[in-house]
């Protein structure tokens, strides 16, 4: 018997069972392969009292199925002296890291890789440039371009490397005797 559905999860196999079992057309369903035969679409396709719960529990069924929970293992803290990090880096060229700017680091959210990720803009003549700095713990990991996902074009610059502070004078006041 040909198999024309087949299983895509845990979840559409009971639903299939279920389904098969109370129309009383379970005979069959191949349990090692997981697959419909023809028999049964045919008879899910001309009635359609049969396919009606079969179809009421197959969006939640593949929904299910492709649902997962990533545990998040990253750090609670971001990089102490990411500015260092980058600055100090071999992969980001110079010419950026002279005249970028930083944003504060993020916790990636889930199709970006490892942990944070930090903005750079290199304000470049006619439009700025954005990279993203992708750092596991306290070590660059990536550095590219930055795509819509990353939302460097809305976040917050900084100086990379901040201004130095003048140092004070001391001034000596005199006293009036």
């Amino acid at each position: 018997m040909p198999c024309v559905i087949s299983n895509v999860s845990a979840a559409m196999d009971m639903v299939v069972r279920a389904s098969l079992r109370w129309r009383g057309i379970l005979r069959f369903y191949n349990a090692n392969t997981g697959c419909l035969g023809t028999e049964v679409v045919a008879a899910l396709v001309k009635t359609p009292r049969l396919i009606t719960p079969f179809l009421a529990f197959l969006p939640a069924a593949l929904i299910a199925g492709c649902s997962s929970t990533l545990l998040d293992n990253a750090p609670a803290w971001p990089p102490a002296d990411y500015r260092k990090i980058i600055n100090d880096s071999k992969e980001i060229p110079d010419e950026v890291t002279k005249v970028a700017q930083v944003s504060e680091p993020r916790k990636t959210v889930a199709p970006q890789l490892y942990d944070w990720v930090v903005c750079l803009k290199s304000d470049t003549k006619p439009t700025p440039s954005f990279f993203a700095v992708f750092f596991e713990g306290e070590k660059i990991q990536l550095v590219r371009r930055a795509v819509q996902i990353d939302q460097c074009e809305m976040a917050d610059y900084s100086p990379l490397a901040p201004p130095v502070p003048p140092t004070a004078q001391k001034m000596q006041i005199k006293r009036k005797t």
